[in-house]
C-alpha cells in the first residue's frame, strides 16, 4: 500500500571527500583563531584609552562592568581563547575578573 522510500547511499569516496573538505574548515578556522589571538595585542592604544576610561569610572559601575566581563569569558566556548582574554583584560586593563 505504502510505498518504501529508501535513504540514498552515500558512496565511500564521497564519505572521503565530505571528511577531507570538513578537515581543511576545522583547520582553517583553527588558523583564523590563531591569528586573531597573536593580534590581540596590536591593540595597545585602545588598551591605553580604555585604561584611562576604567580609572574614571566611579567603583559600582566599574565593578558592573568587570561583572559583566567576567560573565562573557567565563562563558566563552573556547577555553584557550577565554584564558587569553581574561590574560588581556587583567594585565592590560587591570581588571578584576571573578571566576
Amino acid at each position: 500500500m505504502f510505498n518504501r522510500i529508501e535513504k540514498p547511499q552515500i558512496s565511500e569516496p564521497r564519505i572521503a571527500e565530505i571528511e577531507r573538505v570538513v578537515t581543511q574548515h576545522g583547520e582553517m578556522l583553527n588558523a583564523l583563531k590563531d591569528h586573531v589571538i597573536s593580534n590581540m595585542d596590536d591593540i595597545s592604544p585602545l588598551m591605553m584609552c580604555m585604561t584611562l576610561v576604567m580609572s574614571l569610572l566611579p567603583p559600582d559601575k566599574r565593578k558592573t562592568l568587570e561583572d559583566a566581563i567576567s560573565e562573557i569569558v567565563r562563558n566563552a566556548p573556547d577555553r584557550e581563547h577565554a584564558a587569553k582574554m581574561r590574560q588581556i583584560f587583567e594585565e592590560k586593563l587591570h581588571l578584576t575578573l571573578s571566576q
